[in-house]
């Protein structure tokens, strides 16, 4: 098996109904040569995947989207990870790589806190213990 790489982020501009993903348009123009000969082309997309039992992993399906430029409140079932990163890279300038890292980090200080208390009472001890546990390293060094 092959390592996948994330697909880039396309970048995003703000239209009057919200932040929209920069189209490429060879994929538009294909997208709506589809749209107008078949209709419906996610699910024409959707069947013919069902019907040669092929796997489309979700990123190539986020990455599609976004090269249709879709709008950024249009795609509920995008990778959060994604639309985050890409909502930071537009609003704050970052790199693609910084938005990224930014967005996984506040994923993970997310979960930290939300395990905080669970954790807490797993172990028996105050969720205040967590944070000096984890800074010095583990509880066995005091």
């Amino acid at each position: 098996m092959t390592d996948y790489k994330s697909p880039p982020l396309q970048p995003v501009y703000e239209t009057e109904y919200g932040p929209r993903f920069q189209e490429n348009k060879v994929v538009h123009l294909l997208y709506h040569i589809v749209q107008d000969t078949y209709g419906g082309v996610s699910r024409q997309l959707a069947a013919k995947q069902r019907e040669k039992g092929w796997e489309i992993p979700d990123a190539d399906w986020d990455q599609f989207n976004q090269l249709i430029g879709y709008s950024m409140h249009g795609l509920p079932w995008i990778d959060g990870d994604l639309k985050d990163a890409a909502i930071l890279r537009h609003e704050q300038g970052l790199t693609e790589e910084q938005a990224r890292l930014q967005s996984l980090e506040t994923l993970v200080d997310g979960l930290r806190h939300q395990l905080r208390s669970p954790m807490a009472t797993l172990y028996g001890v105050h969720p205040d213990d967590l944070m000096e546990i984890q800074e010095t390293g583990s509880s066995d060094e005091k």
